[in-house]
């Protein structure tokens, strides 16, 4: 459907439950994405190690565990509706895992590169 633009006289496409949806599904991927990037670079920054042979400590894996879960489960939740956050689906959550370990994996190359050549303590 097609309603006219009372400014310029063009017509515009109305906005559908579908265009609104996509923008609330974006909301709650963006939130979910920047929260599980910030919990690995947090556990990646920490040593001059590579992540896979330096263990993090008791608290700080068990804290980013248990804040990864809550944060995949957060736009679940029925009071978030408040802040247009929508329950998002299996496909985009797997979609965000692997741009989460995509970024991961180019944070390491990244900081091995720039380490190259420096002992570690």
């Amino acid at each position: 459907m097609l309603k006219a633009d009372d400014k310029t006289g063009f017509q515009r496409p109305a906005p559908t439950a579908q265009v609104v949806g996509s923008s609330r599904w974006l909301t709650s991927g963006c939130f979910v994405e920047s929260l599980l990037t910030e919990l690995t670079i947090a556990s990646l920054v920490r040593t001059r190690r590579p992540f896979f042979k330096s263990r993090p400590g008791t608290v700080l894996l068990v804290s980013t565990l248990i804040l990864a879960a809550l944060t995949a489960a957060i736009p679940c939740l029925a009071f978030v509706a408040a802040v247009s956050f929508v329950p998002i689906t299996h496909t985009v959550v797997g979609t965000l895992m692997i741009v989460t370990l995509a970024y991961v994996m180019a944070a390491e190359l990244t900081g091995s590169s720039l380490y190259r050549g420096t002992r570690t303590v």
